[in-house]
C-alpha cells in the first residue's frame, strides 16, 4: 500500500486541487509480466459520483520501463479503512503462454500446472478476480502432487497421492525440501482465503500468491536439478 497526493478539480470553488489517498499498487506489468516494483507516476481523483471510477493513475514498469493506466475504485473494510485498487488497466494483459517459466524440464513435467495457472491468469486478466484466486490455488495442488509422483519420498504412493481423500495438507507435509514444503503451505492459506467470506490474512491477495508461486517454481527447478546431480553420484554405488 502507498499514500499518494491525486489532482482533481473543485467545482464548487472552481480551482485546481490535489487529494492524499491510500493506493493499492499494482505489483505486475501489462507488457512484460514481471512481478515487482511498478513505479507510481501521476494519478487524477475523479471527484464525481457519475465517474465509473474513482480515480485514474499511471504507473510505469521498473524492468521495462513502460507505462500503464489504471482505472481504479474504491474499496473499504470498517468505517475509516479505504483505499483504490485497480479496476481495470490499459493495455490489457495479454497472456502469454507459460510466461512464468521458459524452463522445459517444468513445462515437460508439470504441464497441467501450466494449463491451470495460465487459465486463473486468463481469468484476472479478464477481471473476473473474484475466482482467479481458486484457479491459483488448484495449480498448486496439481503441481506439489505431480512433483511428488515424480520424485516420491519414502513410503508415498502413487495410490496415496490420487486418492481423492488426501488432502493437499497431507501432500505438503510428504515434501522434503523445507522452503518448497513452507512455499506451498503459504500458498495453500491464501489459495483458501480466495474460497471463504472473510479471510484469515486480508494483508495478501492474488499477486502474494502469484509471487509465492512464481519462488516455489524456483525452489522446485533447483530441487529437480540437485535430485538429478544426486542421481548421477550415486550411480554406479
Amino acid at each position: 500500500m502507498i499514500t499518494e497526493r491525486l489532482n482533481y478539480y473543485d467545482f464548487d470553488e472552481r480551482h485546481h486541487d490535489s487529494y492524499e489517498l491510500d493506493i493499492e499498487e499494482p505489483r505486475i506489468c501489462n507488457y512484460c509480466n514481471n512481478v515487482g516494483e511498478q513505479i507510481f507516476i501521476s494519478g487524477i481523483y475523479l471527484d464525481n459520483t457519475d465517474d465509473e471510477v474513482a480515480a485514474v493513475c499511471f504507473f510505469s514498469c521498473y524492468f521495462c520501463k513502460k507505462s500503464s493506466v489504471h482505472y481504479m475504485e474504491f474499496q473499504s473494510r470498517g468505517l475509516n479503512n479505504r483505499w483504490l485498487e485497480t479496476k481495470e488497466v490499459h493495455p490489457k494483459s495479454r497472456l502469454v503462454e507459460n510466461s512464468i517459466t521458459q524452463n522445459k524440464d517444468l513445462l515437460d513435467k508439470f504441464p497441467e500446472f501450466f494449463n491451470i495457472y495460465n487459465q486463473s491468469q486468463k481469468a484476472q486478466d479478464d477481471g473476473l478476480d473474484q475466482i482467479a484466486g481458486m484457479g491459483f490455488r488448484k495449480s498448486l495442488e496439481f503441481l506439489v502432487t505431480d512433483f511428488l509422483l515424480c520424485y516420491p519420498p519414502e513410503n508415498v504412493t502413487k495410490e496415496w497421492l490420487t486418492n481423492p481423500k488426501t488432502t493437499l495438507g497431507n501432500k505438503i507435509e510428504k515434501l522434503e525440501n523445507r522452503r518448497i514444503k513452507k512455499l506451498s503451505k503459504a500458498i495453500s492459506f491464501l489459495g483458501n482465503d480466495e474460497t471463504h467470506y472473510t479471510r484469515r490474512h486480508p494483508e495478501h491477495d492474488v499477486e502474494s500468491i502469484k509471487t509465492f508461486i512464481k519462488a516455489l517454481l524456483s525452489d522446485v527447478e533447483n530441487e529437480m536439478t540437485l535430485l538429478e546431480a544426486e542421481k548421477l553420484l550415486n550411480k554406479g554405488k
